[in-house]
C-alpha cells in the first residue's frame, strides 16, 4: 500500500507567495480608490455639507412694555447680587466652622444634618454633584471630624453618613448668629411685607 506524502513547499517559495499576495492586495486597493472622484478645490457642490447646529440660536423675548422689561432686568441683576452674597456667606461660615473647610463641604454637611443620615449616592443627588466630587467633600468632612461613616444596620455593605455632635452644634451656632442678624436688619419691616416676600420668592424659585 502506497501512502502519498504531502509535498513540502520550500520556505523561500512560501515567502515569495506571501509577497505576491500582499502586492496584489495593494494593487486592488489603489484601483478601488481610483474609482472615487475627488472634488476639485473650490467646488462647493461636491463638498460635504457642514454639520447642523446643535441647537437653534437663543432668542430673547421682551415685552412691549419698556417699564416691564426694565423691571425684569433689574430683578435679574438683583438676584445675581443676592446669589453672590449667599456664596460669600457660605464661604465665611465654612471658614468659621473649620479653617480651610471648603464651601461645598459646608453645604454637604448642612444637607446631611437636615436629613439626619444619608448615603453617598443620596448626598450626591441632593447636591447635584457627581460621585467623585461628593467623595472628595465626604473625605474632607471626615478629616475635620464633622461626620462619621457607619455601616447600615440592615446591610453592612451600605455606609451611612451622619454628622458629629460637634458639627451639629457648630452649624446651629452659625445659623442662629445669621438669623439674629437677619432679625435685627429686618426689624423695621412690616410682617405682611416679609410674608409677601417669602411667598414671591417661592414662586420665583419655580420659574428660574
Amino acid at each position: 500500500m502506497t501512502v502519498d506524502t504531502p509535498t513540502r513547499i520550500p520556505a523561500d517559495n512560501a515567502r515569495a507567495s506571501e509577497r505576491d499576495s500582499a502586492a496584489e492586495a495593494v494593487r486592488r486597493a489603489v484601483a478601488d480608490t481610483s474609482k472615487h472622484e475627488v472634488p476639485a478645490a473650490g467646488d462647493a457642490a461636491t463638498l460635504p455639507a457642514p454639520h447642523e447646529p446643535l441647537c437653534a440660536p437663543v432668542t430673547v423675548i421682551n415685552s412691549s412694555d419698556p417699564e416691564f422689561n426694565a423691571a425684569v432686568a433689574d430683578l435679574e441683576h438683583t438676584l445675581i447680587g443676592l446669589f453672590a452674597r449667599v456664596r460669600t456667606t457660605i464661604r465665611e461660615r465654612a471658614e468659621l466652622l473649620r479653617p480651610g473647610l471648603q464651601p461645598g463641604a459646608y453645604k454637604a454637611l448642612g444637607t446631611i444634618i437636615s436629613h439626619g443620615s444619608l448615603q453617598a449616592g443620596e448626598l450626591a443627588e441632593l447636591l447635584g454633584s457627581d460621585r467623585s466630587t461628593t467623595s472628595r467633600l465626604i473625605r474632607q468632612l471626615v478629616e475635620h471630624d464633622l461626620i462619621v461613616r457607619t455601616p447600615d444596620v440592615h446591610d453592612g455593605r451600605v455606609i451611612n453618613l451622619s454628622a458629629t455632635d460637634a458639627a451639629i452644634a457648630g452649624i446651629q451656632e452659625l445659623r442662629e448668629a445669621g438669623r439674629s442678624r437677619l432679625y435685627e436688619n429686618m426689624r423695621d419691616w412690616e410682617t405682611e411685607d416679609i410674608a409677601r416676600l417669602s411667598h414671591m420668592l417661592r414662586e420665583l424659585t419655580g420659574l428660574v
